[in-house]
């Protein structure tokens, strides 16, 4: 009975390893369209010896579609009709910080862009855009290079792991991954200390501005003050009285206000001083990024040169994700991925988001953002009064709907401006829903 069984598990993983070898041999095939050995030749010289970048990649691309999670399953799956590097090559080529791999990634786009235009004829003129959204990549292992506690929304409790910000292009049909960053997250604690000292340093530069003006200006007065005074010795009459008393009145006053001036930069550095020691104290002694002072100095380090790839990467783990949404968009556009509409959830709209997204190709790409209902203030009508968004949609609602049949929802339309940018406001009900 027992041998029967075995001889029936032997039967299916014979099976399991034919299909896997006619799937990898299928999609090998796919791939070789790509030309992925030839666009990726430049990045071969960062190899001694061994395998080249492009077969390595080849492999590494069929490896969730033989239910490979990692470089081991993949070498233990034994799949045959592909030759495989042993795992240090793998891992070798993984973790080489000069390795261009948002370059690999757009490589790759473009390539599946020229494979479906010059078989395809268009027909009609498709909707394009670019979609940016973010996500929680959980990790284990507080060792990780640059790893942070992050605030999971959905569970609504801090998970250890990155914030994955994505990048993918909607050319009408089908939809391409263009690029990606990895953040880490300050928490609200830390952003607040680090906003006070950074205001405090900027009041500190502002009041030195003011102060060197003031006292050009004192400067000034006190040259004329100078010059009047033998012109009263030489010469007495009403004339030079009046000019002389309007000097010194001018001198007086230009010294009352580099006296305030230099009392309130006193105020600012003492400011500026409690900030950066709040700061320092926070650094030493507080939890930075979630983790302990000795969290972070157990993390993985490693010295690499300012001109690499991951050197790049780590600076961007710190940068906020709407600056980076904007530098992703801009260098989509450079390399001709060139959307109609950004499509962004409510996490991302702002007035820099839409000042950024208007500075690219002189307006010509539109937003589509979902807006939280809050606090925000919108400015309507001929008289551009303000108006919050919450009694805005609360005026909408005494006003009959617009239906949209083809998906079983209405609506209320409202142009308005917000911070100097006209916009339309979209309040939509979808189907029975109350909300």
């Amino acid at each position: 009975m027992q041998h029967i069984k075995c001889t029936e598990k032997i039967g299916v993983l014979k099976e399991v390893a034919h299909t896997d070898v006619i799937l990898s041999d299928s999609l090998a095939k796919v791939i070789d369209k790509f030309e992925t050995e030839k666009y990726l030749s430049s990045f071969n010289r960062l190899k001694d010896k061994g395998f080249t970048i492009g077969s390595l990649l080849k492999a590494s691309v069929i490896m969730p579609f033989v239910g490979a999670a990692n470089v081991y399953a993949l070498l233990k799956h034994g799949i045959t009709g592909m030759v495989l590097a042993k795992k240090d090559a793998y891992y070798t080529a993984k973790n080489n910080e000069y390795i261009d791999w948002r370059s690999v990634l757009y490589m790759t786009a473009k390539r599946f862009k020229h494979l479906v235009n010059k078989d395809t004829v268009p027909t009609e003129k498709r909707v394009t855009a670019i979609i940016f959204d973010d996500t929680l990549l959980e990790k284990s292992g507080k060792g990780i290079e640059k790893i942070s506690l992050t605030f999971d929304h959905v569970t609504k409790r801090f998970v250890l792991g990155y914030k994955l910000l994505l990048c993918g292009f909607w050319d009408g049909a089908s939809f391409l991954p263009l690029d990606y960053t990895l953040h880490r997250e300050k928490g609200s604690r830390q952003d607040e200390i680090t906003s006070q000292y950074q205001r405090a340093t900027k009041a500190v530069g502002a009041t030195k501005t003011l102060l060197k003006k003031a006292q050009q200006q004192l400067d000034m007065c006190h040259k004329k003050l100078l010059t009047s005074k033998p012109r009263i010795t030489k010469k007495t009459n009403l004339l030079n009285n009046a000019w002389h008393k309007q000097t010194q009145l001018l001198y007086q006053r230009a010294g009352l206000e580099v006296q305030d001036i230099e009392d309130q930069l006193v105020i600012d550095t003492n400011a500026q001083a409690v900030a950066k020691l709040k700061l320092k104290q926070m650094y030493s002694h507080g939890r930075l990024f979630g983790l302990t002072k000795t969290e972070r100095k157990a993390q993985f380090k490693k010295s690499i040169s300012a001109k690499c790839c991951g050197y790049t990467r780590r600076k961007e783990a710190d940068r906020s994700k709407g600056e980076q949404l904007i530098t992703m968009l801009k260098r989509a556009v450079k390399n001709n991925f060139i959307p109609q509409y950004v499509l962004t959830d409510s996490w991302f709209f702002c007035e820099s988001l839409i000042v950024g997204i208007k500075s690219i190709r002189n307006g010509c790409i539109d937003l589509i953002s979902m807006v939280k209902i809050n606090n925000q203030v919108f400015k309507v009508g001929k008289d551009q009064r303000e108006i919050g968004v919450k009694f805005l949609l609360k005026s909408c609602l005494t006003n009959k709907p617009s239906n949209c049949k083809k998906f079983h929802a209405s609506y209320y339309k409202r142009s308005c401006n917000y911070k100097g940018t006209a916009l339309n406001l979209f309040f939509v009900k979808m189907g029975r829903s109350s909300n």
